[in-house]
């Protein structure tokens, strides 16, 4: 499988590279949605991790490029976000995993199970169960 991690934060970004390759993804990067924009349309990702406040295009702005050139890829979306509820509209209406800044490892890893279909992960030692076709509870 293969992931794409949008973040300006560098450190953040080499960050969940790491813990997405330590569970056998293949990762890249990139520093805004405008950059990933050319990657998504070059690229088939199985994952997209996304910050949503970064400069030339925010995460928003690219899932809804996305929705509308490659919307194929909605549903692999995961945004995080050091900011506070002023984005809560567009979550109820893409209903997308969102993780807070700073977020655990568990909650990053619930997120992911999200869209991979815990593809990666033992239900049990995570205390959790993913829903096919059930997001929200999956995600809740």
């Amino acid at each position: 499988m293969k992931a794409l991690v949008i973040d300006d934060e560098p450190i953040l970004r080499q960050l969940i590279k790491l813990n997405l390759e330590s569970l056998g993804l293949a990762v890249e990067t990139s520093v805004n949605g405008a950059e990933a924009f050319g990657l998504l349309q070059r690229f088939d990702y199985d994952l997209v991790v996304s910050d949503i406040n970064m400069p030339l295009m925010n995460g928003i702005q690219l899932y809804r490029l996305i929705a509308e050139r490659l919307p194929h890829l909605t549903g692999r979306f995961v945004f995080c976000t050091g900011s506070g509820v002023e984005h809560e509209i567009f979550f109820k209406e893409s209903n997308r995993p969102l993780l807070y800044k700073p977020f655990t490892l568990t909650d990053f890893k619930k997120a992911v199970a999200c869209i991979t279909g815990d593809v990666f992960f033992d239900r049990a030692a995570f205390g959790f169960q993913v829903l096919p076709g059930s997001m929200a509870k999956a995600c809740a």
